[in-house]
């Protein structure tokens, strides 16, 4: 209980920190994650495959990952199968069961439960689950946006995200 304590209270108080300041300022978030969604995120993409060595370890984690998105794919479908979810319904499930929140909040809780040792796995983790949102993710909300529910807005949508831009040319000038 005391290691739990120790490695949650921290990322807790985060979260308080930037809910209290957001009461208190009411900051215009918009600006915040354009910045982070168009230049942060690419750049992080391509430190995480410039400098990674991307060997069998990475290699595990990217299929793992994938198995991992595609089992609660699958399991997703299922139930909302089950529970006769319309199109929009189905796409917002997916969205919050497929994806897991391992950069807000798993990165920080493995900083804090593993020291710098677990950032080893944690980075490609966080950088593969966003590549898989920026893919998958994009796809799926997009399709179900209630605009052109085609497959080619969708397509169109997930290459207008610049971080799938930086991936190949990081993969290649790996060093």
């Amino acid at each position: 209980m005391a290691i739990f304590l120790q490695v949650m209270v921290p990322v807790l108080l985060i979260y308080l920190s930037g809910f209290l300041l957001q009461k208190a300022l009411k900051l215009d978030i918009k600006p915040i994650s354009t910045l982070a969604m168009y230049l942060l995120l690419p750049f992080l993409v391509f430190k995480t495959f410039y400098e990674r060595k991307l060997d069998s370890n990475f290699g595990y984690i990217l299929v793992i990952t994938l198995v991992i998105m595609l089992a609660l794919l699958g399991l997703g479908l299922i139930i909302a199968k089950i529970l006769h979810y319309n199109q929009k319904k189905l796409n917002a499930f997916l969205l919050t069961t497929i994806f897991s929140n391992s950069g807000n909040f798993g990165v920080p809780l493995a900083l804090f439960a593993f020291e710098n040792s677990a950032m080893k796995y944690a980075m490609p983790v966080m950088i593969i689950h966003t590549i898989y949102m920026g893919v998958v993710g994009i796809y799926i909300a997009a399709s179900g946006s209630g605009k052109q529910q085609t497959i080619s807005y969708a397509l169109g949508s997930v290459f207008k995200q610049p971080m799938n831009y930086v991936i190949v040319p990081g993969i290649l000038l790996n060093r």
